[in-house]
């Protein structure tokens, strides 16, 4: 994920510190990064929805930050799986999983499941949150899951 944005009216501007930015220039961000056919917006309706929807359109140009990886290193420790928490054989997310397991790119997963990038990205950050697996990301962009390890909650 791009961490730096140039802003023609902000100038640079960090993803960390989009929560320092105030409302009335968050809109002028929002409107440079929002996806294409999106109308612009001339005001929030709160602060909340100012961050959440500059956010929302960064993660949309640029990626989605929540599935932290680096390249040849693991996700933070696989959480431990909930008992309820099972994947329904043959779901999407199950056929993601499968083909992550080998080790496959972003677009592979987008094209196997008929997601786009944002959903295949936030379904990894649910196998590993919600269903306990690790990630791990190879410099040419494939990324494996890893399966949890311990006793179910």
């Amino acid at each position: 994920m791009n961490e730096e944005f140039v802003s023609p009216s902000l100038g640079l501007v960090k993803y960390a510190d989009i929560q320092t930015i105030p409302p009335t220039q968050l809109v002028h961000l929002y409107n440079e990064l929002r996806p294409e056919g999106t109308p612009p917006v001339a005001e929030f309706h709160g602060l909340l929805d100012a961050y959440a929807r500059t956010k929302r359109a960064w993660h949309s140009r640029f990626g989605c930050p929540d599935v932290r990886i680096k390249v040849g290193e693991e996700d933070v420790a696989p959480r431990v799986r909930s008992k309820n928490h099972k994947m329904r054989p043959g779901s999407k997310r199950s056929k993601l999983a499968q083909i992550l397991e080998r080790g496959a790119t972003i677009e592979e997963g987008m094209e196997a499941t008929g997601w786009d990038r944002r959903n295949v990205q936030c379904n990894m950050h649910v196998l590993v949150h919600r269903y306990g697996f690790g990630l791990r990301c190879e410099e040419d962009g494939r990324v494996f899951i890893t399966p949890f390890s311990g006793e179910a909650e």
